[in-house]
């Protein structure tokens, strides 16, 4: 079951800001090491930046689901258009790291990107 948590609409530049502090805070909040929330929080605004430059609006979804082990923080990165694909149609998946919360164990998801079904 997903629970959101918060969700950023990115219109303005600033958006991809909030974007980038609000995934650094939700990721010390579930217990991820600082070394983890710099990178969820990288892949979060360099996400949200293609979208605020390529395409001009969409939004982030911070969410908690649950795995078949424990909760899992999830961060959806999302638009409507073309995005980078129109850049680069050879680009398919962005490789996400996320932990299972509770028993901090490494797990690894593959997130659709802009235009991706």
């Amino acid at each position: 079951m997903h629970k959101s948590i918060l969700t950023i609409d990115i219109r303005y530049e600033h958006d991809v800001v909030l974007a980038r502090q609000r995934a650094r805070q939700i990721a010390g909040l579930v217990g991820f090491d600082l070394q983890d929330q710099t990178r969820i929080s990288t892949s979060t605004s360099e996400l949200a930046r293609n979208v605020f430059q390529y395409v001009g609006s969409g939004r982030v979804e911070f969410g908690i689901d649950d795995g078949a082990t424990g909760w899992l923080l999830s961060i959806t990165v999302s638009d409507k258009g073309g995005g980078v694909f129109a850049l680069r149609p050879d680009a398919h998946r962005v490789h996400v790291i996320i932990r299972d919360v509770p028993s901090g164990a490494i797990g690894s998801v593959f997130i659709p990107v802009a235009g991706l079904r």
